[in-house]
């Protein structure tokens, strides 16, 4: 023991026993004493209790023999490898998996969740020696029988490991009284007691900070396939731009949001042009899950982000950005990219804001507010599921409603292409257009792996004639007398279906609610009386979706009238409610049921086909 190493001890057990007397009025309280400077306490502290101090200082003292003893070990076996002709901290920088490979997706295992802890957390903050951290990363990672993937470098840690509940929260507490890691104040505190059993209780202030940083939920270590990652990097989360410092950012904390801020925010938000909901994470992530109205880019990588934000200034140049993530990372660094990207004398400087903790943290919110607030009907924003990367794929609340999975109407306006300048007829149209290029495509492609499927060989040109053939292959016109067979209509019900397929409508109604339009429409076009062919089932189901049934038969029938004007073909027979362009309001929004009210002429629906080309004989559709 050095005097160096003693001083350094009762420093340490000053500032514990300082950190134990502050109130959270930002005062200091101890014996008689109420003060609100620190110094002042500090020399109370040495003068009225220095037995304290003494005791304390014993315990710090242990602490760091027994850290350094450990980093000791760390580094002989390094020297050892060293010695051996092997480069022990290669693994450190190697890559985690195979190029291409995965993690593991499925979880099979028997455990009971219920005895292990998931947790999911990081930090930005100046680390000088990583690799020494990531040494004692693996020592306690074979220690405490740990699982899961650590990243770390200068700028910080990023890391989400699972194991025993009692070997997690020991983990904890070894990362927590690392010098580099007590700006976080999450260390457990030091007391005379935690000298003979090493261990202390914590407050509910502590457990409640360590449980938003460390994100803990139940899983057990095969949530990894048991595999131990630590990784030494560039960038703990890589945007590819190694010189961005978050934890210099002075605006870093005043742009984080609690999740009951941020709930408040995202209502306050809706219907406003000047605010932004901007999910920062990759587009397999928010497929799953996202907020109402928020703009998912579609990028496959973080590292993307920053050409996403540049290609898209005009996009968010003086608005509020409300941006979230997972759990928090993310977004520290693509604010702070936003920040400097963004702010600039030519135009208004944007406010760019985060949900503190991510969607993790927000679902725990909800969850608290429900059960420990017993308020059972607080509404969740949150649409769907959170992606996480380990076996269990995805977490959320409870229950989930088949709403959750579905955009609303209003979610279609205000697209980049419409905020360009394209009106959303046109744009309706143009998607509509392609989605019937991409059909004729898969078609000609399978054509043409069938072609190699067969004995003898066939030559390109007998392929396209091939694929000309079945593109102008005309309808097969409908017999009059079988118009009032049941097998009939399932026939046309089922084309309405699978040419529902060129509209938004899986994206926007319940498979139940497009089978119900599609046999309305069926009904329509055939003259047949539903409640004849089906009863009181139809009757049961159509009644209380009356409104959704006619939006979504509405859908169908747009993409038919589109592809009539398309073709120059005459409308004289559709109601000028039903023609394209008439079928939006004078706000700019879409009306329904225009064709439901009056007759229109119609080709057989075939599907992967021309819906409206001219068949063998005139058929009408008559309500």
């Amino acid at each position: 023991m050095t005097d160096p190493q003693l001083k350094t001890a009762k420093n340490k057990a000053q500032n514990e026993l300082l950190r134990q007397r502050q109130t959270g009025d930002g005062n200091w309280s101890c014996c008689d004493l109420t003060c609100d400077k620190a110094p002042t306490m500090f020399r109370h502290i040495a003068a009225s209790h220095s037995d304290i101090v003494q005791a304390l200082t014993s315990v710090q003292l242990a602490n760091m023999l027994q850290l350094r003893a450990s980093t000791s070990t760390a580094q002989d076996h390094r020297d050892q490898g060293q010695r051996h002709g092997q480069d022990e901290d290669a693994e450190f920088k190697s890559r985690r998996a195979e190029k291409y490979g995965s993690d593991p997706i499925n979880l099979t295992c028997q455990c009971d969740p219920a005895l292990g802890t998931v947790i999911l957390f990081y930090a930005y903050l100046p680390i000088s020696d990583p690799l020494a951290i990531a040494r004692l990363h693996k020592a306690w990672f074979t220690d405490l029988e740990l699982c899961g993937k650590v990243k770390l470098a200068t700028e910080g840690i990023n890391a989400t490991l699972s194991g025993l509940s009692t070997s997690v929260t020991e983990y904890i507490d070894l990362l927590t009284a690392l010098p580099e890691f007590e700006s976080l104040n999450l260390s457990r505190p030091v007391t005379i007691s935690s000298q003979h059993n090493g261990n202390t209780e914590i407050d509910a202030t502590l457990k409640r900070k360590r449980f938003n940083f460390f994100k803990p939920t139940e899983g057990c270590r095969h949530v990894f396939g048991e595999e131990a990652s630590i990784k030494v990097v560039e960038e703990i989360c890589p945007l590819g731009a190694p010189e961005l410092s978050v934890y210099h950012d002075p605006k870093n904390k005043q742009g984080k949001l609690p999740p009951k801020e941020f709930h408040a925010k995202l209502k306050e938000s809706e219907g406003r042009d000047d605010y932004v909901v901007l999910d920062v994470r990759n587009y397999y992530e928010s497929s799953i899950g996202r907020f109402p109205g928020a703009i998912t880019p579609p990028i496959r990588k973080f590292s993307s982000f920053r050409d996403y934000v540049d290609r898209n200034r005009e996009l968010l140049a003086g608005k509020t950005i409300l941006s979230y993530c997972t759990g928090g990372i993310r977004c520290e660094k693509a604010t702070s990219y936003m920040r400097q990207s963004l702010e600039s004398g030519k135009s208004d400087d944007v406010k760019v804001l985060m949900l503190e903790g991510g969607i993790h943290n927000y679902l725990e919110w909800i969850k608290q507010e429900r059960t420990i607030k017993e308020n059972p009907q607080q509404e969740s924003l949150w649409l769907g599921k959170n992606y996480i990367f380990d076996a269990r794929q995805s977490l959320g609340l409870e229950e989930t409603t088949d709403s959750q999975w579905y955009y609303q109407k209003e979610e279609f306006y205000g697209t980049p292409s419409q905020i360009s300048g394209l009106s959303f007829p046109v744009e309706k149209e143009s998607r509509h257009k392609g989605i019937a290029f991409i059909m004729m495509d898969v078609a000609a492609t399978c054509i043409y792996l069938a072609s190699k499927t067969e004995e003898s060989t066939r030559k390109f040109k007998d392929i396209v004639i091939a694929c000309a053939q079945k593109a102008a292959k005309k309808d097969t016109p409908i017999d009059d007398s079988s118009k009032a067979s049941g097998r009939k209509l399932k026939q046309v019900a089922w084309a309405f279906v699978n040419d529902s397929l060129r509209t938004t409508l899986c994206l926007t109604k319940s498979p139940k609610i497009v089978a119900l339009a599609a046999l309305y429409v069926a009904g329509k076009y055939l003259d047949e009386n539903l409640m004849d062919s089906f009863g009181e089932f139809w009757r049961e189901s159509y009644e209380p979706h009356e409104r959704e049934i006619h939006e979504a038969a509405g859908e169908i029938m747009d993409s038919y009238l589109m592809t009539s004007n398309r073709n120059g073909r005459s409308l004289d027979k559709i109601p000028p409610g039903s023609k394209p362009g008439s079928e939006y309001q004078e706000n700019g929004t879409p009306s329904y049921g225009g064709y439901l009210n009056s007759p229109a002429k119609l080709a057989t629906p075939v599907y992967g086909m021309d819906p409206d080309r001219p068949a063998n004989g005139d058929r009408s559709m008559a309500p």
